[in-house]
């Protein structure tokens, strides 16, 4: 609602009270513990070594930075990249059957969310995020804050569609052309790399 009519001051006021992001960090955190004890555990041969690898290149980097800035920056820069480097650690520990059920709720979720961005291209048009020619919304978030986990969320449902879910070829065909669209409505650069 706000987002759609461009009620919101300012994307650096807080939304929720602090407490619930700490226990959102602490779960993620623990999920991340949990899931690089289980990939250890369920890994083997080059994959194990990959794993390895990444962690032992996140923690040094994370390491050298502390070096040369404050904790809390390197705090920071882990808080926003545990969301990511969880789903990878916990796929292994999460029931195929549960994956497929939410699948498709998910799916479901996504043509709500493509249908939203496509009003607040042409019908709705907030300038909260620029414009382009004065008419069109420039970043289109559909019903997430901020355009990029949109384009984030675009992603995730493209990736469940190539992956994991099995459907039949004009479906697959669909979903992908759709994620493409919901990607250049955010305009998130990383949204648009991923999916080609």
């Amino acid at each position: 609602y706000d987002l759609v009519f461009a009620s919101i001051v300012n994307t650096r006021t807080a939304v929720a009270p602090v407490y619930i992001k700490i226990l959102k960090d602490l779960i993620f955190l623990a999920m991340f513990i949990l899931g690089v004890f289980a990939s250890f555990k369920f890994l083997w041969g080059w994959p194990r070594l990959v794993l390895a690898a990444l962690l032992i290149c996140v923690l040094s980097t994370s390491v050298l930075m502390s070096l040369s800035q404050d904790l809390i920056y390197v705090a920071i820069g882990f808080r926003w990249a545990l969301p990511i480097l969880v789903i990878p650690l916990i796929f292994k520990l999460v029931d195929y059957d549960l994956i497929i059920k939410m699948s498709s709720i998910i799916m479901k979720i996504f043509w709500l969310q493509l249908a939203l961005q496509l009003l607040q291209s042409f019908i709705f048009t907030p300038a909260y995020y620029g414009l382009v020619d004065q008419m069109l919304s420039s970043r289109n978030p559909g019903m997430f804050l901020m355009p990029n986990t949109a384009g984030f969320f675009a992603m995730l449902v493209l990736y469940l569609n190539l992956f994991v879910v099995d459907q039949t070829k004009y479906s697959k065909y669909r979903i992908i052309l759709a994620s493409l669209v919901s990607g250049y409505l955010t305009a998130s650069g990383t949204a648009i790399i991923v999916w080609f």
